[in-house]
């Protein structure tokens, strides 16, 4: 009993350093996805700002912005809203405007597989950390 308790412990304390190994690492991928966005060139995002949002007359500016954006660093923006969403679903956080957002930025069939990849991944990590950090306080 006493070998099967310490078996047990050992393989607690891997699973728990599984996850928050997964978790920091993907923390990191996606504070140096934000933190390398290349720039774009033109003066299509010339005073536009995330404040834009609550300013209905000036929403298309910020829509040109992003749209330019996507455009010209496509694989830049999909890889962060990838890790964004993986993330979200990762820690058990909605992620409902997400799959708005996928809708907005990418052609249904996409869409559609963007975030159903993003769904099985975050879900997958939330069972696994849930299972890694959780098991001991509930079991």
């Amino acid at each position: 009993p006493a070998f099967a308790r310490a078996v047990q412990r050992t393989a607690m304390y891997i699973r728990k350093r599984s996850a928050l190994g997964l978790l920091l690492a993907h923390g990191s991928l996606v504070a140096w996805l934000l933190c390398s966005a290349p720039t774009i060139e033109g003066n299509v995002c010339d005073g536009v700002s995330p404040a834009l949002l609550l300013d209905k007359d000036r929403i298309q500016d910020l829509w040109a912005c992003a749209s330019a954006y996507q455009e010209a660093n496509w694989w830049h923006v999909t890889a962060t809203f990838m890790a964004v969403y993986i993330a979200m679903k990762g820690l058990a956080g909605p992620a409902f405007t997400l799959c708005i957002l996928a809708g907005a930025l990418y052609p249904l069939p996409l869409a559609q597989f963007l975030t159903g990849v993003g769904e099985a991944f975050g879900s997958s990590a939330c069972y696994l950390l849930s299972g890694a950090l959780a098991r001991p306080v509930v079991g």
